[in-house]
């Protein structure tokens, strides 16, 4: 009977976090779309912290938000390098 309550609680926990790390990752989401047009360098940044990352052990849930600010940030960010290229030839 223990275990059963014990891990239940454990399952809720588990649940309670990744609802507080899919808030956070719609929260970078957002910082990132908001931070696209001045600094697209650090809108990829918050965008990549808002997604999972099992290669370095960062397991959260996915939240396509992030990736689509991902994508967004650094479309723009190849668009402003090679006009700055294109502005030195």
């Amino acid at each position: 009977m223990q275990y059963v309550v014990a891990e239940q609680a454990k399952q809720e926990a588990v649940d309670q976090r990744n609802q507080a790390q899919v808030t956070q990752s719609l929260f970078l989401a957002d910082l990132s779309r908001q931070q696209r047009e001045t600094d697209s360098g650090t809108a990829i940044l918050l965008a990549l912290e808002a997604l999972p990352d099992t290669a370095s052990g960062v397991t959260r849930p996915y939240v396509p938000e992030a990736e689509l600010q991902l994508d967004h940030a650094c479309v723009l960010y190849a668009s402003d390098w090679f006009s700055r290229a294109i502005r030195l030839l």
